[in-house]
């Protein structure tokens, strides 16, 4: 299993693949691309999600559309817990944009 670790988010997750003997390899973010081209399926994490969105981690669109472009099919795994309702999403949704707004800003 190819895991790519952006900013090192994913220790819990090679933890749980040694406890379980799933031999893995770490993916550097500027190896990505090559990893999406040569895997058999890409699974995208669903920190939360609804009936038509998600939540995900950093970087996790640009391998989706990656893994499109290749032609590699993208699956996404969302855990017990992680699917909840629409109003929920929406709050997350927009304490995002809230936070982040000032960053997308062009300058003026």
């Amino acid at each position: 299993m190819l895991v790519l670790d952006a900013g090192h988010t994913a220790t819990q997750f090679f933890r749980k693949l040694e406890r379980y003997d799933v031999d893995n390899d770490p993916v550097d973010a500027g190896a990505a691309g090559a990893a999406v081209r040569a895997a058999d399926v890409v699974l995208i994490e669903a920190l939360a999600c609804d009936s038509h969105r998600i939540v995900a981690p950093i970087g996790s669109s640009t391998i989706a559309a990656a893994a499109h472009a290749w032609g590699t099919p993208v699956w996404l795994v969302a855990g017990v817990g992680r699917r909840l309702p629409s109003g929920f999403i929406d709050h997350m949704v927009q304490r995002y944009e809230a936070d982040h707004r000032s960053r997308w800003r062009a300058p003026r």
